[in-house]
């Protein structure tokens, strides 16, 4: 019996020993990556006054650069592309424990498609991978497949093992984002297209509203107004398209709102597709919301 307690210790010492090799590459993976925004805020680098916190349309289609020029105040771009609000409301969190000087919010809200369950967003765990290092990620993406929490704690080589091929999958070579130094993504590609701008009630059917996605909605102005936090809504341009039920859905929520001029809506100049902005469109639109802030209101 004592035989194999002292050989049931040595093999248990030799697996945690050989398993804490593991911590120089954990730490590396983060800067695997191209897009090191979610990175840098965990690591409490990113301090910027105000954050945008949105999917691609805001990555591409408003500039924190001209806001911070325009405004006075340090702005910084948090959105992803392709992600869900769902993934907002975690990038808002996190935004809130790491850095406090935040004191504003711009959510920029891509249409009728924010709140319906639309399978083109998702919740970005790819972009999480990376960053298992972080317990706060490792909780997320742990629950996410099935694993005990304790147990991705204890062993590295556990938390890494369904990670890792996503992460190389992700990660290398790196794709690059391209985007400046204030976080937002660089379109300059335009569209050539021209068509007659189409006004439309489609979302006047909130049946088709995701009661998930709405009390995500919910918890995310409840969470900034517990913490003193300003909430915009920016609601992005679709080209050629205005839903005019838009606004009247989203003013019970009491916030200040931006609604997009038809001037920048039936430009095909500014676009790079029908749905993005490209950087011309995003200078233009963003200049737009400064020059005319009683539209917040």
């Amino acid at each position: 019996m004592k035989k194999f307690l002292i050989n049931t210790i040595i093999v248990l010492t030799l697996i945690f020993g050989l398993d804490k090799l593991l911590i120089p590459w954990m730490n590396q993976l983060p800067f695997s990556t191209s897009d090191q925004r979610i990175h840098q805020l965990l690591q409490k680098q990113l301090n910027q006054s105000v954050f945008i916190i949105g999917s691609s349309k805001p990555f591409y289609g408003l500039s924190a650069a001209i806001l911070e020029e325009k405004l006075g105040q340090s702005h910084y771009n948090m959105s992803f592309t392709g992600s869900s609000i769902m993934f907002h409301l975690d990038v808002l969190k996190w935004s809130i424990t790491n850095n406090p000087n935040l004191k504003k919010v711009v959510l920029g809200i891509d249409g009728d498609e924010y709140l319906l369950q639309d399978p083109i967003v998702n919740y970005r765990y790819d972009l999480l991978y990376p960053l298992v290092k972080y317990d706060t990620i490792n909780q997320i993406v742990s629950e996410y497949h099935d694993k005990p929490l304790w147990l991705t704690r204890s062993l590295l080589a556990y938390r890494l093992a369904e990670n890792t091929p996503n992460t190389f999958y992700e990660t290398l070579p790196p794709k690059e984002v391209p985007m400046n130094n204030h976080g937002d993504g660089i379109q300059d590609k335009f569209m050539i297209e021209k068509r007659a701008l189409k006004i439309t009630d489609y979302f006047d059917d909130e049946s088709m509203i995701s009661s998930e996605y709405l009390s995500t909605f919910q918890e995310a102005i409840n969470l900034c107004q517990a913490n003193h936090i300003e909430l915009e809504l920016v609601f992005m341009p679709d080209y050629g398209y205005r839903n005019t039920a838009l606004p009247s859905f989203y003013k019970q929520f009491k916030l200040p709102m931006w609604i997009v001029p038809d001037s920048i809506i039936q430009q095909p100049k500014y676009f790079h597709d029908s749905g993005h902005l490209n950087t011309q469109g995003a200078g233009v639109f963003t200049d737009n919301l400064v020059r005319h802030p009683t539209s917040l209101k």
